[in-house]
């Protein structure tokens, strides 16, 4: 039960940490224009598009840094766990007063840039460009631990 408590409430928090980290990362420290570079032939037509390995390697860095130190930061605070959990008794678990108990996790935070595209037309091809935050973390108790993807 008491794993239960700690992986709903870690778990909202994970797509959180992902925005935040976007957030902080991007803003506006980027030109998304200077990221990739667009080659053309002579008749104007669209022959290559290169990326700046670099930039989005050291963005794709600053991104798992900011999911990790605000998961981090949410760790420290420690999860509201009612009294009753500690009965063992299902029934119970959801009554009494509420005590702070440390959270202990252990995460790790992959991030994968990638360049897609797609067909948007005739004659029209659409280019995205996406940020996987995969987070993976363990909530770990005494006697238990869980897994969160």
């Amino acid at each position: 039960m008491l794993i239960d408590l700690g992986v709903s409430s870690y778990s909202g928090v994970l797509s959180t940490a992902s925005y935040y980290a976007l957030d902080k990362t991007l803003g506006s420290n980027y030109n998304f224009n200077a990221l990739y570079t667009i080659h053309k032939d002579d008749n104007g037509e669209i022959k290559m598009i290169t990326t700046d390995a670099f930039t989005f390697n050291k963005i794709s860095t600053l991104i798992v840094d900011n999911v990790t130190v605000y998961l981090n930061d949410f760790i420290s605070k420690g999860v509201e766990v009612p009294i009753g959990v500690f009965t063992g008794i299902r029934l119970l678990s959801g009554y009494g007063k509420k005590i702070k108990m440390p959270l202990i996790t252990v995460n790790s935070v992959k991030c994968d840039i990638v360049s897609n595209f797609e067909e948007a037309g005739i004659n029209q091809t659409k280019h995205s460009i996406l940020v996987n935050i995969i987070p993976d973390v363990f909530v770990i108790t005494r006697f238990n631990t869980k897994r969160l993807t």
